[in-house]
């Protein structure tokens, strides 16, 4: 409830209705009713008190100051959001925790080039622009810095933010699906890596699309409708692309995954571009830049290449299956291959015994990806198709190079994955069928 009298007027604008505290920082209308609290307090749990003395010293304040003075713009408030660096800070690096990094390119209206010859990392404040800055690499050939904003000025959990209902839903289930996950899911497809059930950030979207792909493998949980996690992640996900994180791209990558609700044509409508703002995402936090002389912490460039070479293999397989173009191109990447180590937690070569073969299954598949991508751009863009046409003899030939690497990629990668006769077997038949 409010901490004051109710008041008479036309709510927000009326200079005898003061919104309350959480609208003011935020700086969106607070609209509410007598006595009652506002809108946004009420979807957000939170309490709606308006501060009485605001005003008046607003309004003293304001008298002492000069005409001419610029007015104050009020510090960020960060009560209801908490937002990660997507660059861990190294120990002597001041990071603000209120502001959310992006990469910067080596185009846009921050030259990554003039930042080189910026002597000290930190926040800037120009006015009413707010950023922050950090250096990973000083390659003068190639510098690589991360743009802090503000999560504000991003529009970062607006007020249409779903309210995520599924925890409560789940509670009874909550541990078991995770298990489920772990011992069904991240076999076939280990893009957490090293991660456990112990170890998984509280991020609303990736533990939602946790519990979507492993409740198909815990039957209690099967009387949950499945609607509630694909309608949370489909509101929530577009909205976090404005302030993403790493987790974001596990989320969606993870989300991709998912089982039709219903069997219908098409199947999973909009997937085309649901990778795509997938592919934008991984662009934002810099994945298809090689971060192996990065200054960031180990772990944190094999969980890069790890979601990179997700986004890749998403984004080609949908393209090949819908009859869509790929929305990456080779010469926008160069991140290194996938190896055993990246599945492994910091301080280690090889991944836990339990996560060996996954390792092995998720790199087989990373590697046809890359011959796939090939395919597509000789034989299934539209200037292949409608430009140039191509003799028979070149033809034959193309395809014969096809051939020895499927071969190549067949004894290197798939013959010793099936000698194993893995139980349960993290290849199903999506790994043969691709082959063939």
């Amino acid at each position: 409830m409010l901490a004051h009298a109710p008041v008479v007027g036309r709510p927000y604008r009326s200079k005898r209705q003061k919104p309350c505290s959480a609208c003011r920082r935020r700086r969106v209308c607070c609209v509410r009713e007598g006595n009652s609290a506002c809108a946004l307090c009420s979807r957000r749990g939170l309490d709606c008190v308006v501060e009485p003395s605001t005003e008046k010293n607003k309004n003293a304040s304001e008298k002492s100051r000069p005409s001419k003075a610029p007015p104050r713009n009020p510090s960020p408030c960060r009560d209801y959001f908490s937002v990660n660096t997507t660059i861990p800070p190294a120990s002597t690096r001041r990071v603000s925790e209120q502001h959310v990094f992006q990469y910067v390119g080596p185009s846009g209206d921050y030259d990554p080039y003039i930042l080189l010859h910026r002597s000290q990392e930190g926040a800037v404040r120009e006015g009413v622009i707010h950023w922050s800055w950090q250096r990973v690499s000083k390659n003068s050939h190639y510098p690589i810095h991360f743009l802090g904003f503000p999560a504000e000025h991003l529009d970062a959990i607006p007020t249409y933010y779903p309210q995520n209902k599924i925890e409560a839903v789940i509670g009874p289930y909550r541990e078991a699906l995770i298990n489920a996950f772990f011992d069904v899911v991240h076999k076939s497809f280990p893009v957490l890596g090293p991660q456990t059930p112990f170890t998984i950030p509280n991020h609303s979207p990736l533990l939602v699309s946790i519990y979507c792909l492993a409740q198909p493998y815990h039957p209690p949980a099967q009387s949950v409708d499945p609607w509630l996690f694909t309608d949370f992640n489909k509101q929530a996900l577009p909205i976090e692309t404005h302030t993403a994180k790493l987790e974001t791209v596990e989320a969606a990558l993870l989300f991709a995954q998912r089982h039709a609700s219903l069997i219908r044509a098409p199947t999973m409508p909009g997937m085309s571009s649901e990778v795509g703002s997938l592919v934008g995402i991984g662009h934002d936090l810099g994945l298809n830049v090689d971060s192996e002389h990065w200054d960031i912490s180990m772990s944190e460039k094999r969980r890069r290449r790890r979601l990179w070479w997700g986004i890749f293999n998403e984004d080609k397989w949908t393209a090949f299956v819908l009859g869509r173009p790929s929305h990456l191109r080779d010469s926008d990447a160069n991140v290194a291959m996938l190896k055993l180590s990246d599945f492994a937690p910091e301080g280690s070569e090889l991944p836990p015994p339990d996560n060996l073969a996954p390792a092995k299954v998720f790199i087989a598949m990373t590697e046809l990806s890359v011959i796939l991508s090939e395919i597509l751009s000789t034989f299934y863009t539209v200037k292949a198709i409608h430009e140039h046409s191509v003799g028979l003899e070149q033809l034959e030939n193309s395809c014969t190079e096809f051939e020895s690497k499927l071969e190549t990629w067949r004894i290197s990668h798939l013959d010793p994955l099936i000698r194993e006769k893995l139980f349960p077997d993290p290849t199903g038949l999506s790994l043969s069928a691709s082959f063939l």
